[in-house]
């Protein structure tokens, strides 16, 4: 599975007991998700990782973290420290250690959203219109694997999968484009199900638009009280704007090669009733890169969900 250098620099950190802002860890580098840096009145919340997104009826989505018994993963949030802005209150659980002076200040969480009225969209906008492999629109959400390309039909999605995550978010506002890593994957052809050789997206992208610009906004989180781990707290990150969210959902263990989106059919554990599904099948030669950990889409709505 390929990741970031934040991804693993966040995974040093947690399985070195100790790790602080100025221990001597991984340096990372931003640069491929910055490519398309937001503007100063805008914010970008990037998903990387076993991430479900699972769209509702009142044209919101709900993203579920999902944490598999064989292969533990953890919901992250993580943000640069020169975009925190001086309003924060909520202290991370770790930094870790950035370009130059910047660091990555992470939290764990079980529910996240946005503070809605930072922000000035109307909705939540997405483009799921058919792909057209000979003439290639990136902007359009379904690069992002979508159940019903899978499997030809609108699945149904188990509620109690959902509220037995590991964590949830919701999100109603927004655009949502898909996130490719490296150029080379959008010409990278898999097959999974009815979804035939076609492009992976490494992530989404929700892009926001800002109220005021001149002032910061907030990500509104639930956590384990880290002064009670019995207890969970509500708080807000307080972010400038013009920042990027970074929300990732990656194992606790690096991943041996040859893994290709073996994992992937973790996300047929939200159909109900039926949990199984098709692996996915590389149709292109070998890549430095072979393996992903790739969000997925359940669409259209079920209309069964609240």
């Amino acid at each position: 599975m390929r990741y970031r250098w934040l991804s693993l620099t966040v995974l040093l950190v947690l399985i070195l007991p100790g790790c602080v802002h100025n221990a001597p860890v991984t340096t990372v580098s931003t640069a491929a998700s910055q490519a398309d840096a937001p503007a100063r009145d805008q914010a970008d919340i990037l998903f990387h990782g076993l991430i479900a997104f699972v769209f509702k009826k009142d044209d919101t989505v709900e993203s579920v973290f999902l944490s598999p018994d064989a292969e533990p993963h953890i919901p992250l949030i993580a943000v640069n420290t020169t975009d925190i802005d001086k309003l924060n209150a909520s202290d991370p659980d770790l930094i870790a250690s950035g370009d130059g002076d910047a660091g990555f200040a992470v939290w764990k969480f079980t529910e996240a959203t946005i503070d809605q009225a930072d922000f000035s969209d109307k909705s939540l906008r997405k483009d799921m219109t058919a792909l057209d492999l000979n003439n290639p629109d990136y902007t359009l959400l379904r690069w992002v694997p979508s159940m019903d390309d899978i499997f030809g039909s609108l699945q149904k999605v188990d509620q109690k999968e959902i509220d037995s995550a590991p964590a949830r978010g919701k999100w109603p506002k927004g655009w949502m484009t898909p996130v490719f890593d490296e150029l080379t994957h959008r010409t990278d052809p898999w097959t999974i199900g009815n979804r035939r050789n076609t492009p992976v997206a490494d992530g989404v992208r929700l892009r926001l638009q800002l109220s005021d610009p001149g002032r910061p906004f907030g990500i509104l989180i639930t956590r384990i009280d880290p002064k009670d781990p019995t207890k969970k707290v509500d708080e807000t990150i307080v972010v400038k704007g013009g920042a990027t969210i970074f929300i990732s959902d990656y194992p606790t263990k690096i991943p041996k090669p040859g893994n290709d989106l073996t994992h992937f059919r973790h996300y047929y554990t939200l159909r109900y009733p039926d949990k199984s599904g098709y692996d996915p099948v590389h149709g292109g030669p070998p890549t430095p890169y072979p393996s992903r950990c790739a969000p997925g889409v359940f669409y259209p709505p079920d209309p069964d969900l609240p």
